[in-house]
């Protein structure tokens, strides 16, 4: 399966924990797993030691125009069978 997962959140936090290890546990699993992450240099190294391909973007506050567009054009490539936003802000952004 084809699932992308959208993460927003904190560098640190109970979610953002889960997170990481859903999106490992369902890559080592057999799923095709696209992160998607807001920038966060060490989330994206764990995730890359995993053997994932994550894609960092802004996830911004009210003036970000960006995000929205470049996140649809990741979803549209990847063509996921499913996408988990995780809390309000990948929610907020997500297409």
């Amino acid at each position: 399966m084809k699932i992308a997962q959208i993460m927003a959140g904190a560098p640190i936090g109970g979610a953002e924990g889960f997170f990481e290890r859903a999106t490992i546990a369902l890559h080592q699993g057999g799923d095709q797993v696209l992160p998607v992450i807001r920038r966060d240099a060490e989330r994206a190294a764990r995730l890359r030691a995993a053997g994932l391909q994550p894609v960092e973007l802004a996830f911004g506050g009210a003036l970000d125009l960006l995000t929205k567009p470049r996140l649809g054009r990741v979803l549209r490539d990847f063509k996921p069978d499913v996408v988990m936003a995780w809390m309000q802000r990948a929610a907020r952004f997500t297409p």
